[in-house]
């Protein structure tokens, strides 16, 4: 049993702006207004990646920011995730793509209020947990103070 946990959080990065309108043209004002980018549902949490062993046993730690392809079903196509930037680790970034790849579930992005299929960012920390009980593989958070 790993003591390692990943925990996740959000990249809040503009994606797709580039490919779009020059920003100073009303009509893209416009469609951005109508416009919604892929968010995390909280019916299908994004699920944690397990933590390698070898990095694991590396005291590898890092986070490492993801790019994709939200489809319009929710779904992450596996063929377009890519790492946006490095954890440092290639096993932890090769457990984040594979994770992402076969799991993930996100709400859509909408246009017009219909789903599309939309590029987003996802932000995956890896730490080693280091509770006193971590040998037995149990994994303990304690808030501050306690």
């Amino acid at each position: 049993a790993m003591a390692g946990m990943a925990v996740l959080g959000w990249m809040s990065l503009p994606t797709g702006a580039a490919t779009e309108a020059p920003s100073s043209t009303p009509a893209l004002v416009a469609a951005d207004a109508s416009r919604t980018a892929p968010r995390q549902d909280p019916a299908r949490p994004v699920t944690q990646p397990p933590y390698p062993s070898d990095a694991f046993q590396k005291g590898e730690e890092g986070a490492v920011v993801l790019k994709f392809v939200v489809r319009a079903d929710g779904t992450v196509d596996p063929a377009t995730v890519a790492v946006e930037q490095s954890s440092g680790s290639a096993s932890l970034d090769r457990a984040a793509i594979a994770e992402a790849g076969a799991r993930w579930r996100f709400v859509p992005a909408t246009e017009s209020g219909r789903p599309v299929a939309a590029t987003h960012m996802f932000r995956v920390v890896f730490e080693i947990e280091d509770a006193p009980d971590a040998a037995r593989g149990t994994t303990i958070v304690r808030a501050p103070g306690m």
